[in-house]
């Protein structure tokens, strides 16, 4: 049993790198702004915050592959990246990455000078994230008793 509390912590601190990994999208048109204006720190602190939350979100993601793989024996099954609708939860993620996919696009093409366009990439590229481990093993061997 503490082999799986250990587990869905570490599943849990790995959804919130991910979370603010897409959440350095919506900083990006500020911090390219200042940078203009003469200020470059913002763009350092998003650069930093981009390049360190996607690494930390796919190293914690890497450990969670391992520490399920030591704890059960069954590993068969595909990727969660090319899987779909697999449960409740990832049935709403698909929804979520459909709509905000063609959002994205729809903006990009009628309406590309707006911020809406940084909303749509971090919904996006969060939403595709969650589509990927909503849909795969780890999840599923997280929920399952």
């Amino acid at each position: 049993m503490k082999g799986k509390q250990n587990y869905k912590t570490l599943f849990i601190t790995s959804l919130g790198f991910m979370f603010l990994f897409s959440g350095s999208f919506l900083i990006m048109p500020l911090a390219s702004a200042w940078s203009l204006g003469g200020n470059n720190i913002l763009i350092l602190i998003t650069g930093l915050w981009f390049w360190l939350t996607a690494i930390l979100a796919g190293v914690t993601f890497l450990l969670i592959n391992r520490k399920r793989k030591a704890l059960t024996i069954d590993n068969k099954g595909n990727p969660g990246i090319i899987c779909f609708c697999m449960n409740p939860w990832a049935k709403i993620a698909d929804f979520a990455f459909g709509a905000s996919l063609l959002g994205l696009t729809v903006t990009v093409i009628f309406a590309m000078q707006t911020y809406f366009i940084f909303i749509l990439s971090s919904l996006s590229v969060f939403s595709f994230l969650m589509h990927c481990v909503l849909n795969g093993k780890n999840f599923k061997f997280l929920t399952e008793q």
